[in-house]
């Protein structure tokens, strides 16, 4: 059902966003809402959706077009503009927090280029991560083949990695995209 929804809405191009719960029914099961509007419409769906890595990473694969339209073009632009000139004066330091399987990532190499960036994902799912390294590996070379440590991957918490950096290490940017849908 959750994939038919899905695909239901990028076909009558309606906008979807998923809106996780806190309380976890398990380790590996957590309650989702998907609301899709429409024109004068609202559709709320409610569910459980499964956290094996299999079936998260189908899930999160699946709605990266809908996530990639739902992003704002002015903002967008306005953001790979400033990290182009930030590049300008050195390499950018960039950490994302819940980066699941790397779909901004992507859109930051693909809007503004793998060069000057030294760029950490960072998830407590490792299996995710695994999967990031797989897309961007593939669809960007030269991020992984460029200097040692331009690319890194941090499977943890993301408050205990923030918490072990050590003091005075400093990001450039920090995006949390969909982040906050995700903690307490």
């Amino acid at each position: 059902i959750k994939r038919l929804f899905i695909h239901d809405c990028i076909r009558q191009r309606r906008v979807m966003r998923l809106l996780y719960r806190p309380a976890m029914l398990s380790s590996r099961y957590r309650t989702a809402r998907f609301t899709a509007c429409g024109a004068n419409r609202r559709y709320e769906y409610t569910t459980t959706m499964s956290l094996d890595n299999d079936d998260f990473i189908g899930y999160l694969s699946a709605k990266t077009s809908i996530d990639d339209r739902s992003i704002n073009p002015r903002l967008w632009q306005s953001f790979v503009g400033h990290l182009k000139r930030m590049r300008q004066d050195g390499t950018v330091s960039v950490a994302e927090l819940g980066a699941g399987i790397g779909s901004m990532c992507e859109r930051v190499f693909r809007s503004a280029g793998t060069g000057g960036l030294h760029y950490t994902l960072v998830d407590e799912n490792g299996g995710l991560l695994e999967e990031a390294s797989r897309r961007i590996s593939k669809a960007f070379p030269a991020a992984v083949s460029e200097e040692p440590g331009c690319l890194e991957f941090r499977a943890q918490e993301a408050g205990l990695w923030l918490g072990s950096l050590p003091p005075g290490r400093t990001f450039d940017v920090l995006l949390a995209n969909a982040f906050l849908d995700l903690v307490d």
